[in-house]
């Protein structure tokens, strides 16, 4: 498995936080979420809270 991140961080809004991915199979879904879960756990300049891990979230399109 891969593991592909979209940190995101904004300078009105912190901590950091990531759009993952939504993916089918519950054992990877877990591994992906565990991963953003640990990190907030381990540092306070991330967020799981504010993360989004939704099939809408991955299928937006940044605006031009």
């Amino acid at each position: 498995m891969y593991l592909y991140l979209d940190m995101h961080g904004h300078s009105s809004t912190k901590p950091a936080f990531v759009y993952g991915n939504a993916l089918e199979d519950i054992v990877n879904q877990v591994e992906n979420q565990l991963f953003c879960r640990l990190l907030a756990q381990n540092t306070r300049y991330f967020s799981y809270e504010q993360s989004n891990f939704t099939e809408e979230q991955m299928n937006t399109k940044d605006r031009d």
